[in-house]
């Protein structure tokens, strides 16, 4: 065969193989279509720039991609006043159109009402009905508020599930826009952020599944959560009683699991009281009462939680997590631990005295929740004895059970946790916070108990030999990572070897 002959052949061969598709492209429309969506991440997390570089492999797969509602359900960008008209207006019309009918969530942050700014909120009205989560978030009080809240449309909003308000105007729970959310069928999630205001905006609170509220009136939040009767997940953040606490009946919601509560103590009201009488709370799981004293002053009143505390805990025992802060006295505690039997996190602070081995000594053992696996104790006073520190420690963190074998009922302190308190520090000292100082013994103990798994990297002492061998032995492991990789490039001294078993 010439070399004429032999390129005609290669030429034959060259113009039948142009008219071939590659393999990929004799896939159906529907799977190339799940094909882009496996591809990318969550709606939430994905980006324009994603589907583009997919939109560009080929003609077929920008058609597909076009014909892919699920594909552009994406956030939309947010309106705020860095937004130019004319790109947030065009993108967020093609994205409406390219994703119907799915739900969208739609964010405005810190917009001054205008009406170029405002465009893009207006091309989002008509479709209410797709709107899956509104987020306002607001630093412009007056009437710049209630503006921007009028763009809100007053049609059905069949698919919104999340509310996300933070606004400064203390009266705007009067506007008559809220009201269009009482009917909204499918809303379980709320967060409203209102620091000064004394009231809230109506809500439908007896289908809410997650509430969080933010607002001066304690009673605002006793009686919106009173009638959250599928309430999962609750918190607050208000400040004391500065009137009398009105509430008629007790409230019992059988689904919460999860309550946070953050009190501003600030006068001679009541704080956490009225919350723990009112409520009822068979399946709870986890509690949180945290008390802020910074701006307390000299006539502020605080009440003994005690009684009513323990009252409350009577009708809970499930809690699982319970973290008492500036709520309680290391007295009370005790009390506390023996209404709490499944209770596996504990986090307690007490800066007001220092019987902290009060506590230690009720730990001692485990007759007291016997399923603890997490100690923080924060705000500790240098007055704690060592021997009674040592006795818990001893008692909750015994050897590991042999591989194979169940943990024993009693169960071990995996991790723990200790902070000294801070108001020791001098104000004039440019040192750190002062380190609490243990014995060698102490800290052989501890080393013991690292190895067999206990986690205490958070103990703020001063442990010299303890943090020496934790640092030879990082450097080792780093080194043994680096002879595996082929990167280890100088000599090991052999001292190393004597802190290794």
């Amino acid at each position: 065969m010439g070399i004429i002959s032999a390129h005609d052949a290669w030429k034959a061969l060259v113009l039948s193989t142009a008219t071939m598709n590659a393999p990929i492209e004799t896939l159906p429309f529907e799977i190339i279509s799940q094909i882009m969506l496996l591809a990318l991440p969550a709606p939430e997390s994905r980006t324009l720039r994603m589907i583009l570089s997919l939109v560009k492999v080929c003609p077929r797969w920008r058609g597909i991609a076009s014909e892919t509602p699920e594909l552009w359900a994406l956030p939309l960008p947010r309106m705020n006043d860095r937004v130019t008209k004319e790109v947030a207006s065009s993108l967020t019309a093609n994205l409406l159109r390219l994703s119907a009918p799915y739900p969208f969530p739609v964010s405005i942050q810190n917009v001054i009402p205008k009406g170029d700014i405002l465009a893009p909120l207006s091309a989002v009205r008509d479709a209410s009905q797709r709107w899956e989560s509104l987020q306002i978030h607001s630093s412009y009080s007056g009437e710049g508020e209630a503006e921007l809240l009028d763009h809100i449309p007053a049609g059905k909003f069949d698919s919104l599930k999340k509310i996300d308000l933070r606004l400064v105007d203390v009266n705007l729970h009067r506007s008559p826009n809220f009201r269009v959310f009482e009917s909204a069928p499918q809303l379980c999630e709320v967060k409203i952020v209102m620091r000064d205001a004394f009231h809230i905006p109506p809500m439908p609170w007896t289908r809410l599944t997650r509430l969080s509220l933010t607002c001066a009136s304690p009673q605002a939040c006793l009686d919106a959560v009173m009638h959250c009767e599928s309430i999962v997940e609750a918190r607050f953040v208000t400040r004391q009683w500065m009137s009398e606490v009105v509430f008629s009946k007790v409230a019992t919601l059988r689904y919460l699991k999860t309550l946070e509560i953050e009190m501003a103590v600030g006068s001679q009201g009541e704080d956490l009281g009225p919350f723990l009488r009112g409520l009822r709370l068979p399946s709870l799981e986890t509690l949180k009462l945290s008390m802020d004293y910074s701006n307390a002053g000299d006539g502020t009143f605080t009440w003994n939680l005690l009684p009513e505390l323990e009252f409350f805990l009577s009708h809970s025992q499930k809690i699982e997590h319970l973290t008492l802060d500036q709520t309680v006295f290391s007295d009370d505690m005790p009390a506390i631990l023996a209404l709490t039997p499944c209770l596996t996190h504990l986090v307690f602070a007490d800066g007001e005295t220092a019987k902290q081995d009060v506590l230690f000594k009720a730990l001692d053992g485990h007759e007291l929740v016997p399923k603890l696996q997490s100690l923080e104790l924060k705000d500790l006073f240098f007055e704690s004895t060592e021997s009674v520190l040592w006795s818990m420690i001893k008692t909750r963190c015994y050897p590991r059970a042999p591989e194979g074998q169940k943990e024993p009922v009693p169960q071990r302190l995996k991790r723990l946790n200790l902070e000294w308190s801070e108001k020791l520090v001098n104000p004039y000292d440019p040192r750190t916070i002062p380190e609490k100082q243990f014995s060698h013994e102490f800290r052989d103990a501890l080393w013991t108990y690292e190895k067999q798994g206990l986690d205490f990297s958070g103990i703020r002492i001063h442990m010299p030999e303890l943090e020496k061998k934790r640092r030879v032995i990082s450097e080792l492991q780093h080194n043994e990572q680096a002879i595996r990789r082929g990167t280890w490039r100088w000599a090991m001294p052999n001292y190393y070897y004597n802190y290794v078993e």
